[in-house]
Formats: C-alpha cells, sequence, structure tokens
C-alpha cells in the first residue's frame, strides 16, 4: 500500500478518496494535522499539529460486504497492537470502547477515534475508507463538544513517534480489511 504524507489537509479521508477515484487501488494518508477531520456523527476531529497520527486507509473495489462485519473491532485491535508493539505498557492502558473508540482504561478518555466510510450496492462495497486520528503526545484535554481526551504518552508514559507507529499500523489495519475467507 502506497503512503502519502501530507503536511496539512482538509480530511485524510477526503484526500484518500480522491486517490482512488483517480485510480489508485490501495492507498494510505497521513497529515500531521488537518483542519476539516471528522468523526462520527459528525463530529470534528481535533488535532494538536505534530501530537496526533492522522491517517486514512483506502481501498477501491468490489470487495464483498462481508469485509464491513465487525471491521471496526478489528481496526480497534489492529490499532492497538501496533501502539502495544510501541509501547507495550499500552497493553492494560487502553481499551475499545463501542462502536469505534480506543480510550484510557482508568477513566474513559477518548485517545482514538476510528471513521468507516463505504459505499456499499448490495453485496459489495466500493470503496471502503478507513480513518484513524489517534492522539499520541502531549496533555489529555476537553473536546469541542465537551468529551475528555487524552494521549498515549499520558496513559503510558511512553512518547510513540507517529513516523514509528504510522508503517506498523498501515500494515495491521490492512491485514484487518482484508475479507474474510
Amino acid at each position: 500500500m502506497r503512503i502519502v504524507h501530507l503536511d496539512e489537509c482538509g480530511s485524510t479521508q477526503d484526500e484518500a478518496r480522491a486517490l482512488l477515484e483517480g485510480g489508485e487501488a490501495q492507498v494510505a494518508v497521513s497529515a500531521r494535522t488537518q483542519g476539516a477531520g471528522r468523526g462520527r456523527g459528525g463530529r470534528a476531529w481535533q488535532d494538536p499539529p505534530g501530537e496526533a497520527l492522522m491517517v486514512s486507509l483506502g481501498w477501491a473495489g468490489p470487495l464483498p460486504a462481508s469485509v464491513l462485519d465487525g471491521l471496526p473491532l478489528r481496526v480497534a485491535d489492529a490499532v492497538l497492537t501496533a501502539i502495544q508493539l510501541a509501547a507495550p505498557a499500552a497493553r492494560d492502558g487502553i481499551r475499545w470502547k463501542a462502536p469505534n473508540d480506543l480510550v484510557a482504561a482508568s477513566d474513559g478518555a477518548k485517545v482514538a477515534g476510528i471513521l468507516v466510510d463505504a459505499r456499499t450496492l448490495d453485496a459489495v462495497v466500493d470503496p471502503i475508507i478507513v480513518g484513524i486520528g489517534l492522539n499520541l503526545a502531549g496533555a489529555a484535554f476537553t473536546t469541542a463538544d465537551g468529551r475528555d481526551a487524552t494521549t498515549v504518552e499520558q496513559v503510558v508514559g511512553v512518547r510513540v513517534e507517529r513516523d514509528v507507529l504510522l508503517p506498523e499500523l498501515v500494515r495491521l489495519v490492512g491485514r484487518a480489511v482484508r475479507p474474510p475467507a
């Protein structure tokens, strides 16, 4: 999967979609910051520049619609595994919160969000884009809509560098999106 790195963009989801529509079969788009990042329910995603990992991974179809079954949990598991490889203490400090968040086990503050964007027609998906916003460094904060958020660094006491985490994250999420056998 080709990884495109941007300093800034409106939304990595939109950038990935444009590349898929332009003929890419698979692509990952990451940005140091995004001005119009979004989460589930149209919520805005906040990202202090350089302190978060924003990436959207896209696959052109057609793919079987069955790939969507349990996908947020599989992606969350892939993200957790990638974090744990970089910071083993994350194993006990971060957990999945249905339907699409990773949170601090101690207080439920949001660490990451997952946004699955798929166009389905009958039994196929074309395309599918998985967006991940992961708070890596810096202090805990309150989101614009009043929710508590924190960072991997705050939860496990280790700073995880986005450039180290990204290739492993892309590999593991790519495995999670493969259609079930």
